[in-house]
């Protein structure tokens, strides 16, 4: 992975991220272009992302690249308690914790919030994950297509009108989180140098982010359960003039 250099707004800020797949990398990349140093934490069996490009091998992948460009990289298995002390060194020296880690991973990585807020008083511990309220769905259960399927902002477009509703593919929806979470880490960056209020706890999941996309139709649509497939006139907008231009 390139380093970043030093010019940029975010100059002078560390970032840890620990996070893997789309959704954090995402969000320390654009912090990196930023100019923010960013450290990427990959476990010893590596990213996951690093297999998505096709690639079999976890060294060769453009697409974990491109993601984790302009980064450091370092290798912690966060089940070792001598990697996580190794850890909390860096969190030491750092103003933001990027995690997709659930809440009970967290207890037994020996990483929750109340823990690191008490060593590490001035982070920002910035999580995603797929959704925050146990009651609807016990967060070590979660998967993108369960969420999509609770909040039901994907299935009204997708399909042929009449027919079953259809599901976003599988991870394309941590995109869509991008400009939430890394807006929030920043505002929360703000309200530090600002406020004076110190290191806090930032959390963006799946399930609100889609909640607020299903709440775009309730408000533009008369009967916004009305599944109408590529019926919409969006959608056939987009088709006449992806046709006219051929």
């Amino acid at each position: 992975m390139s380093k970043v250099g030093d010019a940029g707004p975010l100059s002078g800020v560390r970032v840890i991220d620990i996070s893997q797949g789309l959704s954090g990398p995402l969000a320390s990349l654009l912090l990196a272009q930023e100019g923010a140093e960013v450290i990427k934490v990959e476990p010893p069996c590596g990213d996951y992302l690093r297999l998505w490009g096709g690639s079999t091998d976890r060294d060769g992948d453009c697409l974990f690249e491109a993601i984790n460009a302009n980064k450091y990289g370092i290798t912690l298995d966060l089940t070792n308690p001598t990697d996580i002390t190794k850890l909390y060194e860096l969190l030491s020296t750092a103003d933001i914790l990027i995690s997709d880690l659930s809440s009970s991973i967290e207890h037994e990585y020996g990483l929750s919030y109340n823990k690191v807020h008490k060593l590490c008083p001035n982070l920002i511990y910035a999580s995603t994950r797929y959704c925050d309220i146990d009651e609807l769905l016990p967060e070590d259960l979660g998967s993108e297509l369960v969420v999509q399927a609770l909040s039901e902002s994907s299935c009204a477009g997708l399909g042929e009108q009449g027919a079953r509703p259809c599901a976003m593919e599988q991870m394309l929806l941590r995109p869509s989180m991008l400009w939430r979470f890394a807006g929030g880490i920043i505002a929360a960056l703000l309200a530090r140098s600002h406020q004076g209020i110190g290191g806090q706890r930032l959390d963006v999941d799946q399930f609100t982010t889609l909640l607020v996309a299903r709440g775009s139709a309730y408000a533009s649509r008369t009967d916004p359960d009305q599944w109408i497939g590529l019926g919409s006139p969006f959608i056939q907008s987009s088709r006449i003039w992806m046709e006219g231009s051929r």
